[in-house]
């Protein structure tokens, strides 16, 4: 759900449910504090290996 909330940020907004268990499981402790932590990265998503429509991505 985190990828797609990247690429549609509104992706959730007609999925209540799953909107606010997102909300809930980004605000747990430890949760919350791995995502504001350096370790944490948004990007990239693939790997070197993944393909995007056929082709290498890198």
């Amino acid at each position: 759900l985190d990828q797609n909330r990247i690429f549609d940020p509104k992706c959730l907004d007609e999925f209540p449910n799953l909107k606010a268990f997102m909300c809930r499981f980004e605000a747990l402790e430890k949760i919350a504090a791995y995502l504001q932590s350096d370790q944490f990265f948004k990007m990239p998503i693939n790997n070197k290996m993944a393909q995007w429509g056929n082709k290498p991505v890198c």
